[in-house]
């Protein structure tokens, strides 16, 4: 695993392709946070422990863990294309749409939505608070 996979995080282009793009804040935070040689599990629970502190390294470490999960949601596809997307007929453009979320966006904002079914025809959003942050989409760079 390279590190640069922390830093990293794959967007999805208008054609439906993944497009890597590089996060300097999250290389700079990482390279001054972990050595060279770390092995990937202490990396990503730090990480995780990083991302529950109050000040900027906690954005910081969920921008790194975003990069992490990007890489391995699109190595997954392309490994699920490889092995059954002739058999099945489909290609990695038609479930990266599916899978592949983020917009880039280094900073998070909470979600107040949840759906509620007023009746059996008419699903609704109505406000409410309950704790989920969304990290994928969020405000702009």
């Amino acid at each position: 695993m390279s590190a640069s996979n922390y830093w990293t995080l794959f967007l999805l282009s208008a054609s439906g392709r993944a497009i890597p793009k590089l996060m300097l804040s999250a290389k700079s935070f990482f390279q001054k946070q972990f050595a060279e040689n770390q092995d990937a599990r202490s990396i990503q629970s730090q990480l995780l422990v990083l991302s529950q502190s109050s000040d900027d390294s906690a954005r910081l470490a969920l921008l790194c863990l975003r990069c992490y999960v990007s890489y391995q949601i699109v190595s997954t596809c392309m490994r699920l294309v490889e092995r059954f997307g002739d058999r099945y007929s489909f290609k990695l453009t038609d479930i990266l749409p599916l899978v592949l979320h983020d917009e880039g966006q280094t900073e998070l904002r909470e979600k107040h939505y949840r759906l509620k079914l007023c009746d059996r025809s008419s699903p609704k959003k109505v406000a409410y608070r309950f704790g989920r942050l969304d990290l994928f989409n969020s405000v702009p760079l």
